[in-house]
Parts: C-alpha cells; sequence; structure tokens
C-alpha cells in the first residue's frame, strides 16, 4: 500500500504538476524581459537611453536607428540626431560609417572642444549641423572634415 501511495502520490504529483509547469513554462518564454535602463540614483551615459542627469550617448546604435536602419554602417548616408540630449560621443563607432555625408546633431548639449576631431571619422561628412549645443570652443585640426560645404 505504501508503494501505491508514493506511486500515486509522485504519478499524481508529477501528472497533475506537468500541465502547470508547461503552462508556466510557456508564459516565461512570452513575458518580454524587464527593461534595462539607469538606475535613478546613478546617472550614467548610456546607448540609447536618456536621464536628465546624464543626457545621451551618440553611439553606433543610435547612428544607425537615426540613419533608417540599414543593415550595414556603410549604407547610412545621412542621420538627423537633432534634439536628442546627446552630450557624449563613442568616437571609435563612428569609423564605422564611411558614406556618411550629412549628420544633424543641432539642439543637443555637446560641450567639449573635441567634437570636431570626433565627428571628423566620418570621412565624407560634408553637411554638419552643429547649432544650439553647449559648445564655447571648437579646435579645428589641420586635415579635419576636408569635405564640409
Amino acid at each position: 500500500n505504501n508503494n501505491n501511495n508514493n506511486n500515486n502520490n509522485n504519478g499524481g504529483g508529477s501528472t497533475a504538476k506537468s500541465p502547470p509547469n508547461t503552462e508556466r513554462n510557456s508564459e516565461i518564454v512570452l513575458i518580454p524581459p524587464t527593461p534595462v535602463g539607469p538606475k535613478k540614483e546613478t546617472p550614467r551615459v548610456l546607448a540609447g537611453q536618456t536621464t536628465p542627469e546624464a543626457g545621451r550617448l551618440l553611439d553606433g546604435f543610435l547612428l544607425l536607428a537615426a540613419g533608417g536602419s540599414p543593415p550595414v554602417p556603410e549604407d547610412v548616408a545621412s542621420a538627423n540626431l537633432a534634439s536628442l540630449e546627446l552630450v557624449e560621443v563613442a568616437d571609435e563607432d563612428l569609423t564605422f560609417f564611411t558614406n556618411l555625408r550629412q549628420l544633424d546633431v543641432s539642439d543637443n548639449r555637446l560641450s567639449h572642444e573635441h567634437i570636431l576631431r570626433q565627428l571628423g571619422r566620418f570621412p565624407k561628412l560634408a553637411n554638419l549641423s552643429l547649432a544650439c549645443n553647449s559648445l564655447l570652443t571648437l579646435r579645428v585640426t589641420a586635415g579635419t572634415l576636408l569635405l564640409l560645404d
């Protein structure tokens, strides 16, 4: 009898639990992942995200999205990144955008004097808008942005 009871309990328990476990597993698969973002108490510059304290990072992912989400960075010819609270540039990402000709980063919070050196990584950039940023000085190095109109 004990064996029958144990078998019934185990068999009944596992049979009774199988459908709920299957349902739970399918529920877990269907639940979207929790969004990852900056914690309010520790503002940081993160790609594609913004906080009032930190702002947004201009990186390759943002450029791809602004350029119409082509499959490769080389296919981006223009990007409008105006009014996105940009504060920093991931210049190592910019070298992949070899055919970018037009860039609008106006009305952001870019403030460092090295912005032209960073944006100079776009070899074909001919049209650049930097209006209404927090720039006090700009350093133009020889050989930088030669194709600008």
